[in-house]
């Protein structure tokens, strides 16, 4: 399984980053919604961010773990900022434990939902 972070810049300037990856059972159809998604406010690839706060969105096509370039819609353009690998992902709708790498960082992440937001840690 795999996981990215793309930077996702919008038509306006302002931009996020997304962090998307498989789930155990994803299909593979590339155009299959597979990807658990979130919206996160820095680069989470990075060793100095062993705590952060995101919002979960929809899910995404397989196909944006390869994917770099203009949006459909005009909604802004996507960079790969880091892939990596999935060792296993825990699901429930409250809390998420994923196990692996994300650039040069390796850990285990582990979110818990809090009304609109999840609250992410990161241990090696």
């Amino acid at each position: 399984m795999r996981m990215v972070l793309l930077r996702h810049t919008l038509p306006d300037g302002t931009g996020h980053f997304d962090w998307m990856f498989e789930r155990d059972s994803s299909p593979s159809d590339a155009d299959s919604p597979s990807l658990i998604s979130f919206r996160v406010p820095e680069r989470i690839d990075l060793p100095e961010f062993p705590r952060f706060t995101c919002v979960r969105i929809q899910d995404h096509r397989r196909a944006y773990l390869d994917f770099e370039g203009e949006v459909s819609g005009g909604r802004g353009q996507v960079q790969r900022i880091a892939s990596g690998d999935v060792e296993r992902v825990l699901e429930t709708p409250a809390n998420i434990e994923i196990t692996g790498r994300l650039g040069q960082t390796r850990g285990r992440w582990t979110g818990t939902k809090r009304d609109d937001v999840w609250d992410f840690q990161r241990q090696p």
